[in-house]
Parts: structure tokens; sequence; C-alpha cells
């Protein structure tokens, strides 16, 4: 986290800098042609992947600089001789993100412990001790169910990594949930559950255009 706030401070000065220089008319040796909200927009979008990449969030990573080269697709397509400045068209550009995306998802997946392949998947996480658990799910619909929740301390992790898929976790009625899932192009509900409980778990990883669900329920 800490690292985290570092990193985006020094991105912020660096884009604060620039906005200062150019209202100085100081160029840095950057073409007039090409305006500074596009330069800011750029370090952003590379600082956006950088940080995704060192968190190994595939689709996170790979969009941004996509939008990187469509940002300055004209000085690209001159850098490589192609005269009308036109590389791809728009959709072809998200075609290509998204099936990079994908084929590296698929290609580098993350340890895990419980791993649904596609189709229909039922799994069953222990609650004996504490949870510390990893779900992958890639297009498939699994649904996470918890056994022997009496014996839960209430310090439990569960990172997922959810790539077109529809993910259920079934968690008990006095539970509560934090949600630190990175969402790109998917859905995750998380309904209100306000028990005043002690016992939370806590939820990272990332939802790549797929569906994550929490249930509460009721436990006899």
């Amino acid at each position: 986290m800490k690292k985290g706030r570092i990193f985006w401070g020094v991105v912020l000065v660096v884009i604060a800098l620039l906005l200062i220089l150019n209202a100085f008319e100081v160029t840095l040796g950057i073409p007039e042609d090409i305006p500074v909200w596009r330069i800011t927009a750029g370090i952003l979008l590379v600082a956006l992947a950088v940080h995704s990449a060192i968190k190994r969030r595939i689709f996170p990573t790979v969009f941004p600089l996509m939008f990187t080269v469509m940002l300055f697709e004209k000085e690209i397509a001159l850098l490589c001789n192609i005269e009308s400045g036109n590389i791809a068209s728009f959709w072809t550009f998200l075609l290509i993100a998204f099936l990079l995306s994908l084929g590296l998802t698929l290609l580098i997946p993350k340890k895990i412990k419980l791993k649904a392949p596609m189709g229909k998947q039922t799994r069953y996480i222990d609650c004996h001790g504490t949870i510390n658990e990893m779900i992958s799910n890639n297009m498939s619909a699994c649904e996470v169910f918890f056994s022997n929740t009496e014996s839960y301390n209430g310090n439990g992790h569960i990172f997922i990594d959810n790539n077109m898929g529809s993910l259920i976790l079934n968690v008990p009625k006095d539970w509560y949930v934090t949600n630190d899932i990175t969402n790109a192009m998917g859905s995750i509900k998380i309904p209100e559950n306000d028990t005043g409980s002690f016992k939370r778990l806590d939820l990272s990883g990332e939802n790549n255009m797929g569906s994550i669900i929490i249930k509460y329920v009721k436990v006899r």
C-alpha cells in the first residue's frame, strides 16, 4: 500500500512539473504538434500499466498500453513509415488488446489452490482455522460454499482470479466482506451486511469481464 502511494505520488509530481514547464513554454524536445494533454494522458496510462504489471494483473496492463498506442497512433505510424498515419481502427485495437489479455491470462496462470476449468463447478472451503485461499475461474460458472463455519476465527483472505466467468460466493450471514478486487469490464455485487460481527473475510485479486456475486446465507 505504501509503495503504491509513493509510486502514484511520483507520477503526479512528474505530471505537475510537465504542466509547469509547458506553462513557461519549455518544450523539453517534445514536438510542438503534440498537445500537453496527450503527454499527460500517456504518462497516466503507462503508469497504470506498470503498476498493474507489478501486481501481475494482465488485463489492466495490456489495455492501458493499447490505449497509449492509440493515443500516439499518428506519431508511431510516422516512425513505421506508414504515410496514412493510421495503423488500425479503434475496434481492431480493442480486439487485439482483448485477445492479448485473454491469451496471456491462459498462458501465465497464477499458482492456485482452487481451480475451476470450463463448465459448472462447485467448491468448498474449510473454515477450520484461518482461511487463506486462491480461486481461479476461467470462463466457467463456479459456486463456492464454506464448511465448518463455526470454527472460523474471523481473519480470512481469498485471492480471486476470475476471467470471463461467473463466480458466486455463499458467505455466512454473520460475516462481513471487504473488497479489494480490481474490476476490468466486469461486475462485482456485494450487498450490505451490517451485522456488527468481528468475522471478516477479505477479498482481493482481479475480475476480467466476469461476474462476481457475494450471497449472504443463513448457516444452520
